[in-house]
């Protein structure tokens, strides 16, 4: 009888730990790269920051601010500009002495956390599978 308790114990303990292991998902491996001689269009957005989906994307995306989702749409990126045409525009008044950031949920449930850094007012995205890549500048986006 006590054997099997144990072994219904066990069994329990192994259900559980699968059933937590699918609720994860992982989150996305993310390159970072600051443009530091720019400073164009930094006085023109005092308090925003303008996010640019470039290339890499073919995806439903969902982005969240401030724990809340701004945006749901399907982004894919054009093969002849490479850009998905599609931009926002985040105001952090409200947050300036807060660590902003924002995130983006994919299709499949990865959610990736992307920060905010005040001095810049332009973020560049392109995602190259499950590696994201981040520009920070303060000059804006030249498409061909």
């Amino acid at each position: 009888m006590k054997n099997l308790k144990n072994i219904t114990f066990f069994l329990l303990l192994i259900f559980f730990n699968i059933g937590c292991a699918s609720q994860k998902k992982a989150s996305s491996e993310i390159k970072t790269s600051f443009d530091k001689n720019t400073s164009e269009v930094k006085s023109l957005f005092d308090n925003k920051v303008t996010i640019y989906f470039e290339a890499g994307f073919k995806d439903s995306l969902e982005i969240y601010y401030n724990k809340k989702m701004i945006m749901r749409e399907y982004f894919e990126t054009s093969s002849s500009t490479s850009f998905t045409g599609k931009q926002i525009e985040l105001d952090y008044t409200e947050n300036q002495n807060k660590n902003n950031s924002f995130s983006i949920k994919s299709a499949n449930g990865t959610l990736t956390e992307i920060k905010i850094f005040q001095e810049y007012k332009i973020i560049e995205l392109s995602k190259i599978e499950k590696q994201w890549n981040v520009i920070y500048t303060n000059r804006g986006p030249v498409f061909e």
